[in-house]
């Protein structure tokens, strides 16, 4: 088949109120989907096409064979994040390795971390700071898994607490050592300790 794009690796795709039913298909028209390597998915509306979302990420999860990963910005809209969990996130096929997320709560990134356990990277975006990377350090230390984390702050200011506002990265493969070093530059904050004391 004749491509109009034959070797795009990356995609971005800006969903707002409306996700319609058939686009992906006509997307795979023009644009060579088994080539893609990265997928970013950016909700800028409240998500009510549940149906059509789900119908259409099935068809790309199967025609982008290739794809590794897949990037979810849900722009701080809680009942999109809720809808993209079950829709996306606790569907990944088996050849997707990397996944970074906004994500609502700390049990939503436990369903994730038990439900995609081919996943060799994880970065979790939460939305509510609160104790949500101490339960999930917690949690990994009780996997029978190497794993590695990171947190890296998403602002930097001396006004905001930094380990209030981490983003954490997680590694669980070979060659998590290497991995972490393209972030050796990243501020690192030190692990909150004030929901373990209370």
């Amino acid at each position: 088949m004749n491509y109009l794009f034959q070797n795009v690796t990356e995609l971005k795709l800006i969903i707002n109120e409306k996700w319609p039913i058939g686009s992906i298909k006509q997307l795979s028209r023009i644009l060579h989907m088994s080539k893609l390597k990265k997928l970013c998915l950016n909700f800028n509306s409240e998500c009510n096409f549940i149906v059509n979302l789900t119908v259409e990420m099935d068809t790309l999860l199967n025609r982008a064979t290739n794809l590794r990963s897949i990037e979810i910005n849900c722009s701080g809209l809680v009942k999109t994040m809720s809808k993209i969990l079950n829709a996306i996130c606790l569907k990944l096929p088996d050849h997707i390795r990397h996944l970074e997320t906004d994500i609502e709560n700390v049990n939503d990134g436990k369903e994730i971390l038990q439900c995609a356990e081919h996943l060799s990277i994880i970065t979790f975006r939460p939305r509510k700071r609160s104790c949500f990377n101490d339960e999930i350090i917690q949690l990994i230390s009780k996997m029978h898994r190497d794993v590695q984390y990171k947190l890296q702050p998403d602002m930097v200011d001396e006004r905001i607490d930094p380990e209030d506002d981490c983003t954490i990265h997680l590694w669980f493969d070979k060659n998590m050592n290497r991995q972490s070093n393209t972030l050796a530059n990243n501020k690192s904050c030190k692990r909150s300790r004030k929901c373990l004391q209370s």
